[in-house]
């Protein structure tokens, strides 16, 4: 058990880098209007900034970084929804819509797995909490909370902007101007999120 809990969440981590590397090279090309670096040198960064990091095995030290992301994600959701509703408004629906897409349905099999990214952390957590014996009733208010975020938010940018756009950009800030103030400031606090919170979701490893 303990051998796949640390596989999974190695390649929950590894999505971490790719995410980062995106996001980077958006900024410089798009805003800075500089050619991209390498993903492997930015892999390498990352990696002399996480491993110190991940030396700390007391995920509580870490609990003003949960706190910053929890925020840089709601920020984040906010504004590339506002964006979303502003081409909705500007372009109407997306007439390219599919409820179930035969040839390529199994892809969000794998994309609803990661949603559960966190299940690793759900015993380590409880194990630092002050009141674990309401703990599981707060983790199925989050669960349900967070549901109902995954399947509104998914359903309302792919109505906004389509099957044909959605496909061609795999991270939603993708879709979104690039070179907008907003979006700037998105993806710089996403990207020093997935830096905090690193050490979280490999403590279990």
């Amino acid at each position: 058990v303990d051998f796949f809990l640390a596989v999974t969440q190695f390649l929950f981590v590894t999505a971490y880098i790719g995410f980062i590397s995106g996001s980077v090279n958006n900024i410089l090309v798009n805003t800075f209007k500089t050619d991209p670096i390498n993903v492997w040198i930015i892999g390498a960064v990352c990696f002399v900034i996480y491993t110190p990091l991940c030396w700390v095995r007391k995920i509580e030290k870490f609990a003003f970084f949960h706190i910053f992301a929890d925020i840089a994600i709601a920020i984040g959701l906010i504004v590339i929804m506002i964006y979303g509703t502003k081409n909705a408004v500007n372009n109407g629906f997306a007439s390219d819509v599919e409820l179930i897409n035969n040839k390529t349905f199994l892809t969000a099999i794998g994309l609803a797995a990661y949603t559960f990214e966190g299940v690793g952390l759900i015993v380590p957590v409880m194990e630092t909490t002050s009141r674990p014996d309401i703990y599981p009733h707060i983790l199925s208010g989050v669960i349900l909370l967070i549901t109902f975020i995954y399947l509104f938010f998914g359903n309302w940018l792919y109505f906004s902007y389509g099957k044909t756009e959605v496909a061609k950009h795999p991270l939603v800030t993708d879709m979104l101007p690039a070179d907008e103030i907003p979006i700037v400031i998105v993806d710089i606090v996403w990207i020093i999120n997935l830096i905090l919170t690193f050490p979280l979701v490999l403590h279990p490893c």
